[in-house]
C-alpha cells in the first residue's frame, strides 16, 4: 500500500472513531454528568473528625488540621466549635482550568458535546472526612525559584566588550583580543553550514597560537516558581482500644483520598481525580498566624510503617491485634503557585475576633 493510501486509510479510521464516539457521547449525554460526579455518598470513607489523640485540643495546644475536598461532592457544615475544624475558612484559587470554566464553549467542540453539562464544570467541595493531629516536628517550608545561565549570543558579547571599555573595566587593547577571541569561536560552526570552507579548527589554532581562549558570556535569567512541597511524619502510638481504632481509620482515610477512582470496572481508560487536602496550624482553636499558610494540596505519597524497628501489637480485638507503634509519613504538593501578592495577601481568609 502506499503512504497515500495509508494516510487514507487512517484518516477514514479516525474519522469512524471520531464519528462513533460523537454518537455514543450524544445518546448518553443524559448520563454524562452522574458518570463524571460519581455518587456523593462515595466521596467520604468516614464522615467523621477524625483526632489523635484522642484529647489533642488539650494536649499542649498546638495541633494540626487536615480538611479533605472532593470533586462534586455535597458542601457539608459540621458543628465543632472546640476545634474549629471548619472554621468558614475560604482557601484561595487561582486556577485557569477550575470550575467556573465552561469548556462546553471551545469553539472547535463537536456540536453532539454542546450540551454536555459536565462540561461546564465540576467544582471542588468540602466534604466531612477531616483528620486532627498533633503539632508534628520540624515546621518549616521552602520557598524554590528556577533561573538559567543562557548565551548572550555574538551580539551580545561584542555589546559586553563594549560596555567594559566604556566603564574603564578593560583596555581598548584587551577589548580588542576579547573580540577578536570571540569573532574566531563564532566563526567556526559556519563551516557546518558550507559557507565559509577552511576555517575548522580556528578556534583551537588562535588559542594553540596565543595562549587566549574565547569566554562565555551568559546570564541568568528568570524561568519559574517552583511548587511547595510539605512532608510531615506523624508517630502515633495508642492509649487504649478506641485510640487503636482511631489510628487505623486514620491511615485509611489518607490512603482512600490519595487514590483515584476508575471509572467503572474494566479497563482504566479514565479516573475520578484523587482528593485535595488544605492545612492549617493551630492554637487553642485559633489558626497560628506566626506559621505560614498552605493552600490546596496534593498527597503524593504515603507510607505507614507498623513498630518500631521489631513488629509488636497490643491483645487482639474483634479487627485484629493493633501495633504497638504506627508512623505514617505524608509528603504533599500545593496544586497551586504561591507569588509574593498571594503570600502578603494570604492564601484563606477566616473571620478575625
Amino acid at each position: 500500500m502506499s503512504i497515500a493510501g495509508w494516510l487514507q486509510g487512517l484518516g477514514l479510521g479516525f474519522g469512524a472513531m471520531v464519528g462513533g464516539t460523537a454518537y455514543q457521547t450524544y445518546k448518553y449525554r443524559d448520563q454524562l454528568p452522574n458518570a463524571v460526579t460519581g455518587s456523593a455518598e462515595g466521596k467520604n470513607y468516614s464522615g467523621e473528625i477524625l483526632k489523635f489523640p484522642l484529647d489533642v485540643e488539650n494536649a499542649n495546644g498546638h495541633y494540626v488540621i487536615f480538611n479533605i475536598y472532593e470533586r462534586g461532592a455535597p458542601n457539608f457544615t459540621v458543628d465543632n466549635p472546640d476545634l474549629n475544624v471548619y472554621y468558614g475558612s475560604q482557601f484561595t484559587s487561582e486556577k485557569t482550568f477550575d470550575a467556573s470554566t465552561d469548556l462546553s464553549k471551545v469553539p472547535l467542540l463537536p456540536d453532539s458535546l454542546k450540551d454536555a453539562k459536565f462540561l461546564q464544570g465540576n467544582p471542588k467541595r468540602l466534604i466531612k472526612d477531616a483528620i486532627v493531629l498533633y503539632m508534628p516536628e520540624n515546621v518549616g517550608v521552602k520557598y524554590t525559584t528556577e533561573y538559567e545561565a543562557q548565551a548572550v549570543g555574538l551580539v551580545g558579547k561584542m555589546a559586553a566588550g563594549l560596555g567594559d571599555l566604556m566603564k574603564g573595566n578593560t583596555t581598548g587593547g584587551e577589548a580588542a583580543v576579547s573580540n577578536i577571541m570571540q569573532l574566531a569561536q563564532s566563526i567556526e560552526p559556519l563551516v557546518q553550514l558550507g559557507t565559509l570552507g577552511g576555517a575548522e579548527g580556528l578556534s583551537a589554532a588562535v588559542q594553540a597560537k596565543t595562549g587566549l581562549a574565547a569566554g562565555d558570556v551568559t546570564e541568568m535569567t528568570f524561568k519559574g516558581l517552583n511548587y511547595r512541597e510539605f512532608s510531615f511524619t506523624f508517630s502515633l502510638t495508642p492509649n487504649s482500644q478506641k485510640e487503636a481504632l482511631m489510628i487505623k481509620q486514620i491511615c485509611d482515610t489518607f490512603t482512600y483520598h490519595m487514590l483515584p477512582e476508575k471509572i467503572g470496572r474494566g479497563a482504566a481508560l479514565a479516573y475520578r481525580v484523587p482528593g485535595q487536602f488544605t492545612m492549617r496550624y493551630m492554637y487553642r482553636g485559633k489558626t497560628n498566624r506566626y506559621l505560614h499558610q498552605q493552600t490546596f494540596m496534593a498527597l503524593k505519597d504515603i507510607e505507614v510503617k507498623y513498630g518500631d524497628g521489631k513488629f509488636r501489637s497490643y491483645r487482639a480485638d474483634l479487627v485484629g491485634a493493633p501495633s504497638v507503634q504506627t508512623t505514617i509519613t505524608l509528603n504533599f504538593t500545593e496544586t497551586e503557585l504561591v507569588d509574593r501578592r498571594r503570600f502578603k495577601e494570604g492564601l484563606y481568609t477566616e473571620p478575625r475576633e
